[in-house]
């Protein structure tokens, strides 16, 4: 089964994202030996792309351990001058790894694009412009600061509804 995210973009608004795709059993999916291509298209069937979004394998060979191709992460970045140009609604994106033997989807969800989004955290009540935030806040309906703070390694007991009492 592919990997799948659905991702909120506010047009204008760029997005930056690092992807961690994995295998059936929930293990990275090895990107060592592939080549990565990816598109967003207003329906799957379609031949013409709106956006090539020109997936890297991220690396770190500095890191301890170094980050490998094998880790299975996925950058892409659309600029906001690219999701400017896109209407409402929703769209589909392909991301797929390849090489001479062989192509695999890695990525086969949606995409949305909508014109509005939330700019104030319910949680800290703090105002914000950071594409980060949009993402956490169309998931988890919180900023990426309260996500880390008080949602990350807990999103269970998040989607029952439990809140902070004071941000």
């Amino acid at each position: 089964m592919a990997t799948t995210y659905d991702i909120e973009v506010t047009q204008g608004s760029e997005l930056d994202l690092r992807l961690n795709v994995k295998n059936d059993a929930g293990e990275a999916l090895t990107l060592e030996g592939y080549k990565l291509r990816g598109v967003v298209k207003h329906r799957y069937g379609d031949t013409a792309a709106y956006i090539d979004l020109k997936p890297k394998v991220f690396t770190d060979s500095s890191a301890s351990p170094a980050i490998t191709a094998a880790n299975g992460l996925i950058d892409i970045f659309i600029s906001g001058s690219q999701t400017s140009g896109l209407a409402v609604g929703v769209h589909r994106y392909d991301l797929e790894r390849y090489n001479e033997e062989e192509i695999n989807g890695v990525l086969i969800p949606k995409k949305l694009i909508t014109k509005n989004s939330k700019r104030s955290c319910p949680i800290c009540n703090i105002y914000s412009f950071k594409s980060n935030d949009d993402v956490y806040m169309s998931k988890f309906d919180c900023c990426e600061k309260c996500y880390i703070q008080w949602v990350e390694g807990r999103e269970e007991r998040w989607k029952t509804g439990w809140r902070p009492k004071n941000g």
